[in-house]
């Protein structure tokens, strides 16, 4: 559309229906590692562990933007330590 033609020809206080919702939005914690403190205080030792015997080159080999998030995705059981191509090949393994 030109932008001659981008006005509404409603008042300023106009706001389009498609604009507003009817229900307000919940919330869903993204980065919660368990629902329990407990456990999530273990997982965050268990996090900081990995991390350290990582490479901390934040090469992105595994797929995960940084060392410390790969660690949170072992942790998780979202990954497992052998994506971790500098460490594998460190260990011998390549």
């Amino acid at each position: 559309m030109p932008v001659s033609e981008n006005f509404s020809v409603e008042t300023d206080e106009y706001l389009p229906s498609e604009f507003l919702f009817d229900d307000l939005p919940t919330y869903q914690p993204i980065s919660r590692l368990s629902s329990s403190m407990a456990e999530s205080m273990r997982m965050m030792a268990d996090i900081q562990r990995l991390k350290s015997e990582l490479p901390g080159l934040d090469c992105g080999s595994c797929g995960a933007p940084n060392c410390r998030a790969f660690a949170e995705d072992v942790v998780k059981g979202q990954s497992t330590v052998d994506k971790c191509l500098i460490k594998k090949h460190n260990d011998g393994g390549v």
